[in-house]
């Protein structure tokens, strides 16, 4: 009984992510643009002094491929890259006014794409919320412990 109801919360999971995908991969396509790169802008728009790994940690991608990522926005106009005069390795990216556009009137319409879960009640949203949390927390400390044998 308990493995269905964990291949039921797998299988509803999957489906929740590709639907919330499709609806990304749309607005992306608008501006021709990655969801990677939507998402990097975002993220930058949160947090606007990141530094490459600091990003590369954000988007759970490899330090090779968010460099990547950020070469094509630089090139697009979305990203600056300024690295520090005393260690080059250091290397601090940050939203253009383009990416800032990006970050807000994309990503805005990404989640309007997305209200009619609104009509979930708070409550409900709320629970779901931190039952996620829970779930990822207890995922965390599993994937520790094996990570350590």
């Amino acid at each position: 009984m308990e493995n269905q109801l964990i291949r039921d919360i797998l299988i509803t999971s999957r489906e929740f992510r590709k639907l919330t995908q499709h609806f990304l991969e749309i607005q992306a396509s608008k501006w021709n643009i990655t969801t990677t790169q939507l998402l990097v802008a975002t993220i930058l728009k949160k947090n606007p002094t990141l530094t490459l790994n600091e990003l590369a940690d954000s988007l759970n991608l490899s330090k090779s491929t968010t460099s990547g990522v950020v070469d094509r926005m630089v090139k697009g106009g979305y990203l600056s890259r300024k690295q520090d005069e005393n260690n080059k390795r250091f290397v601090q990216v940050t939203l253009t006014p383009s990416g800032e556009f990006i970050a807000n009137h994309v990503y805005n319409n990404y989640l309007d794409g997305l209200t009619p879960i609104l009509n979930i009640s708070k409550e409900e949203l709320e629970q779901m919320l931190e039952t996620q949390r829970k779930m990822i927390t207890l995922l965390k400390e599993r994937k520790k412990e094996l990570d350590d044998l």
